[in-house]
């Protein structure tokens, strides 16, 4: 897909399915190639990914499921519960972490920037999840950024035997795009674009 096409198609698509006509290796491969390319602070490689496809997929959406039980309240569990299903109707889960003990280690080795490593840190995962969803929309299917992390990182901790030191900070499910979003209404640009000569 050309380039300007592909950043206008990328949206937040919640109706998804596990009718993939992809191949799982064109998927990881195009994964591959984002992490490998999107760029980190120092070129330290502090961002990871685990790519929960079958099961493990279904295992994130159980244990998020049973996780949001504890504490939501019953007469509201009804409408989390829906909102739940259609991330489970997904093919996949990529769960992605930030490397904190690569940033601590960046944080000694590089005193004088060490009160910006948690920043860049952030803006690393920005980068990746972006280019992320940019390769999923470019072989073909949608997805959309989820967080519940913290409250579902020590099940997914235990259940991918997780290295110590990353940290979840978003889990980007997708699969195959059911239902187009509605047209999307921009800012005016004189708003958020400036140039100056």
């Amino acid at each position: 897909m050309e380039f300007n096409e592909l950043l206008k198609k990328r949206r937040s698509i919640y109706a998804l399915s596990d009718k993939v006509e992809v191949k799982d290796q064109i998927i990881i491969d195009a994964l591959a190639n984002a992490i490998n390319n999107a760029p980190t602070a120092f070129d330290s490689g502090a961002t990871h990914i685990i790519v929960a496809l079958g099961e493990k997929h279904h295992f994130v959406w159980d244990l998020t499921e049973k996780t949001l039980k504890k504490i939501v309240p019953e007469n509201k569990f009804a409408s989390t519960k829906v909102k739940l299903e259609t991330f489970r109707k997904g093919y996949g889960t990529i769960l992605v972490f930030k490397d904190l003990e690569k940033i601590d280690e960046l944080k000694k080795a590089y005193p004088g920037f060490a009160n910006r490593q948690d920043d860049w840190g952030e803006q690393n995962i920005g980068i990746l999840v972006y280019s992320l969803w940019l390769s999923l929309y470019n072989v073909g299917l949608g997805g959309s950024i989820q967080h519940y992390d913290p409250l579902i990182d020590e099940g997914i901790k235990k259940e991918f035997k997780v290295p110590e030191g990353w940290k979840l900070e978003t889990e980007m499910v997708f699969g195959n795009v059911l239902l187009d979003p509605p047209a999307k209404e921009y800012d005016p640009l004189e708003s958020r674009l400036i140039v100056s000569k």
